[in-house]
């Protein structure tokens, strides 16, 4: 398939040039396209003017660069479930979620929403002491890998 041969502004100008009372067929032979082309311009164009395809064109980037960025967040948030779902346990969670409220300022629905912690574990209080001699070192570093992604997140925001 062809590139584009045509801005769009010498769509519009060929557009303005028939309204202003040139043949349709002057200004196709001038531009070397068909009839036809010039009233698919005519139809998708329309009415639009310079500045109004300038500001369509904006828009479309600004949608395109937000589109990436909730992309890309909506892939650290998945990350961040899959290592705060499989690897911490509730005490654990309880931790990243005091953290995430301290570091970043998340509500605290919303940073139970991010621990995965159910209504249920929120309340949940263990009555017995630590254990402090049966926790070995994959638990400290998938908090702090998860700490890492949430500061990514908070700082990306």
């Amino acid at each position: 398939m062809k590139g584009k041969r045509y801005s769009q502004e010498q769509k519009v100008y060929a557009l303005k040039q028939v309204e202003a009372g040139t043949q349709v067929v002057e200004v196709c032979r001038q531009l070397g396209v068909s009839v036809a082309t010039f009233y698919q311009w005519k139809r998708t164009l329309g009415s639009m003017g310079i500045s109004e395809l300038n500001e369509l064109r904006v828009l479309r980037d600004e949608n395109l660069r937000l589109k990436r960025l909730v992309a890309d967040l909506t892939l650290d948030k998945h990350i961040l479930g899959e290592i705060v779902g499989k690897t911490l346990r509730p005490a654990r969670k309880r931790e990243l979620v005091k953290w995430v409220r301290e570091a970043c300022g998340a509500n605290l629905l919303r940073a139970y929403r991010l621990a995965q912690i159910s209504r249920t574990l929120k309340a949940y209080c263990s009555k017995k002491p630590p254990q402090e001699g049966l926790c070995h070192d994959g638990y400290a570093s998938s908090l702090r890998r998860a700490r890492d992604l949430v500061t990514e997140a908070c700082t990306r925001s």
